[in-house]
């Protein structure tokens, strides 16, 4: 996805392509914008408290 957003990686997948789409039209809302690769180590903590802020 982050390949996708910036322009590397073609989107193929239809439903894909057309939140592709909706997301190059909100990034044009910013003034600057990146979009970087995360490891799953902190992809893991980043779900987790993601999770508990859903309990509360």
């Amino acid at each position: 996805l982050v390949k996708q957003m910036n322009g590397l990686y073609r989107v193929k997948d239809n439903l894909l392509s057309q939140l592709f789409l909706l997301g190059q039209h909100l990034k044009k809302s910013f003034e600057k914008i990146e979009f970087i690769q995360i490891s799953h180590s902190e992809n893991k903590e980043a779900d987790h408290l993601a999770n508990v802020a859903i309990l509360k």
